[in-house]
């Protein structure tokens, strides 16, 4: 086909058609491009899909300060101060060379290296029984005052607080 013979209306008829299926082109190429940007960061699909590529982080938007990463120089630091009075104190005397396995328990002690270690002791649970003394008629709402264990804990009934639960109470415990 030779555009140079086709009138201007035929021109403009073509450009019209080749635009349209440009745009549906683009439309097509969008859709089929669509799933191959998802990833296991990005959509439900589960890590093991995502292949043997990694996935990019996005950049940090922080800026960098140019100083090395970690503690600064001239910075004095902090620490726990020694304590001069720890709960243990673990000796090891010396009793022989290290290198050449001399014989060291006679000769007078040269220095004392001294380390603490902080350590959180073991949690432990306590237990407290409280015993309440009970006298006959038993009535719950007289007592709940004196002791202080949680009333739901042991008598969930209380807790909804109508009169008919109270009164079924306190007959159950004057009948036994």
């Amino acid at each position: 086909m030779s555009l140079e013979k086709l009138s201007k209306a035929e021109l403009l008829a073509i450009i019209e058609r080749q635009a349209i299926l440009i745009e549906q082109l683009t439309a097509r190429v969008a859709e089929l491009e669509k799933p191959l940007g998802k990833n296991s960061r990005n959509s439900h699909k589960p890590p093991s899909s995502d292949g043997f590529k990694k996935v990019r982080r996005t950049k940090s938007e922080r800026k960098p300060s140019g100083k090395s990463s970690g503690g600064q120089s001239g910075h004095s630091g902090h620490h726990l101060p020694f304590s001069s009075q720890p709960d243990y104190e673990i000796g090891y005397p010396v009793s022989s060379c290290s290198k050449c396995g001399t014989d060291l328990s006679s000769q007078p002690v040269r220095a004392l290296e001294k380390r603490q270690v902080w350590d959180l002791p073991p949690l432990s649970l306590e237990v407290t029984e409280h015993q309440a003394e009970q006298a006959v008629p038993v009535l719950p709402f007289d007592r709940e005052r004196d002791i202080p264990w949680a009333r739901p804990q042991l008598y969930p009934i209380w807790k909804r607080g109508s009169v008919a639960s109270c009164l079924f109470t306190s007959r159950t415990a004057t009948s036994l």
